[in-house]
């Protein structure tokens, strides 16, 4: 099934086209206490600037695209529902949609993204309520009347080795910035994420 010609923002952080997360902002709240949905719900609060605070996909263009950010609930006739763990996890890391189609550029390809992070993010998008809800048809260009910001995908962001101030790993095992394995430090809220494409 053809779900949409983008999968944009992703399912953890987005620094192109205005994505990137805000502060205090939380997709759809579960309560589901298995620690691998919780795990997967902190990696994915920077996904509602794009996809609502639901998740279930944008009511407007994103900034400076004709694009769409679509419905990542497991709604199966709008969302991820048909979608096996496989296919949400290679649009993640890959960039390449259920059918075998490339995404948009816009959408960051996570090629760091460790087996365990994918697992966790896949899990707590299957808990999410399903939401029927089918965003407009987008298009990859830019659209001709808006002005696309020159944007450092990089910007405000500490690799592993930079010393910086994220909490999320303590003691052994934890990188300079605070961060486990090969995450980065979002610096501006101070939150751990996988490394965004073009850094």
């Amino acid at each position: 099934m053809k779900l949409l010609n983008s999968l944009v923002c992703a399912f953890v952080v987005s620094f192109a086209a205005g994505c990137s997360s805000a502060p205090g902002s939380s997709p759809a709240s579960v309560g589901d206490p298995d620690p691998l949905v919780a795990s997967g719900g902190a990696l994915a609060t920077a996904c509602v600037n794009c996809h609502g605070a639901d998740l279930s996909g944008s009511a407007a263009m994103l900034p400076g695209t004709s694009i769409y950010a679509p419905n990542l609930t497991p709604d199966f006739a709008t969302g991820l529902g048909s979608w096996s763990d496989h296919d949400v996890a290679n649009a993640m890391r890959a960039g390449v949609d259920n059918e075998g189609h490339v995404l948009c550029s816009v959408m960051p390809r996570f090629d760091m993204l460790s087996d365990s992070a994918a697992r966790e993010l896949v899990a707590y998008l299957r808990s999410i309520p399903a939401v029927s809800h089918a965003p407009h048809e987008g298009a990859c260009e830019a659209s001709p009347d808006a002005a696309t910001p020159e944007v450092d995908p990089c910007d405000g962001l500490a690799d592993p080795s930079t010393p910086a101030r994220c909490d999320a790993c303590l003691g052994e095992g934890c990188a300079p910035n605070g961060c486990r394995a090969s995450y980065w430090c979002d610096t501006r809220d101070r939150a751990c994420v996988p490394r965004p494409y073009g850094c």
